[in-house]
């Protein structure tokens, strides 16, 4: 077994994140052979961040299918996000919004 060793981030490094989240409601279905989490979070664009202009909200996560998404209620479209073996981004959001 190969395990990648972690790479060194120094403190300078660091900048704020693009958005805030304010509040996460998770439920977990617990099945025989997977899980099914649904996850509703509310969001705002960070008013410290150095990014002022539109910036994708990146959430990261392996081994996971995505079976819906939206935004404050409205099914997102697929130009809208962009999705890989480890992460899904989201464009073109609001200062506030809630997923999904």
């Amino acid at each position: 077994m190969n395990i990648a060793q972690p790479a060194t981030i120094y403190r300078d490094a660091y900048t704020a994140f693009d958005y805030v989240l304010e509040k996460l409601d998770l439920d977990f279905q617990l099945l025989e052979e997977k899980a099914i989490v649904t996850a509703k979070g509310r969001y705002r664009k960070n008013p410290a961040a150095l990014h002022k202009a539109r910036s994708p909200l990146v959430l990261f996560g392996e081994n996971l299918e995505l079976l819906a998404i939206s935004v404050d209620g409205q099914n997102l479209q697929e130009k809208n996000y962009r999705i890989d073996d480890t992460k899904l981004e989201l464009e073109n959001l609001p200062d506030t919004f809630t997923l999904p």
